[in-house]
């Protein structure tokens, strides 16, 4: 539907204006979800050029379709096949994405002689020497990041563990594909915390029906 004021020249009033106008309302609709549902996970990240787009691509499609409004209407049609490119290698980027499910593995602790620097190993980046809700230290890895952030649910407060691709989308550090990862592998050797966990809080075990 965006390339029928190309297909018409002429023969559409402002078919240029009007195309632009269909592009950038037609990626909107893909980029708007993807943003809202990766800020929506707990401890993501939130930069609008690492979600999963071929950026490069996208920007010498736009870069293009904007000069064949002022030039030459040619250049539309390149555009327009270089922006099917650009949607068919983010179909793939964001099929990698979520082929790891989102997870965050919590452990519920004492906090009150909390010290990120003494507690964590040296593979970590600390973020937050005190505990606070929120990312409180970080360790590189080959396609993202794993996080550690401070949790609080009714008054009790947790160690959360999870790994950030580099897109920003939550993903299970523990999931077999990222597991394989040499450098995940071999940071979870080891536990992360140099301390022992409290007992998981019986109100929030969810009793198993009785058949």
């Amino acid at each position: 539907m965006t390339a029928v004021p190309l297909v018409f020249p002429d023969r559409v009033p402002y078919d240029r204006e009007v195309a632009a106008s269909l592009f950038a309302i037609s990626w909107l609709l893909i980029l708007a979800p993807l943003y809202i549902a990766r800020n929506e996970q707990p401890m993501s990240d939130d930069g609008l050029f690492s979600l999963p787009l071929d950026w490069k691509t996208f920007a010498l499609a736009a870069l293009l379709f904007l000069l064949h409004v002022v030039w030459d209407p040619l250049l539309g049609w390149i555009s327009y096949l270089l922006f099917w490119l650009v949607w068919l290698r983010s179909i793939g980027l964001i099929q990698d994405i979520l082929s790891t499910p989102p997870a965050r593995w919590l452990l519920p602790i004492e906090t009150s002689g909390w010290s990120s620097s003494n507690l964590l190993g040296p593979r970590w980046e600390v973020i937050s020497e005190n505990w606070t809700t929120g990312p409180m230290a970080i360790a590189r890895c080959e396609h993202g990041h794993l996080s550690i952030g401070g949790v609080s649910r009714d008054g009790i407060r947790f160690l959360g563990l999870t790994l950030v691709h580099r897109s920003g989308f939550v993903q299970d550090p523990f999931f077999e594909s990222k597991t394989s990862h040499s450098e995940v592998q071999r940071i979870l050797s080891r536990p992360p915390v140099e301390q022992e966990g409290l007992e998981w809080p019986k109100r929030l075990i969810v009793p198993d029906e009785e058949e």
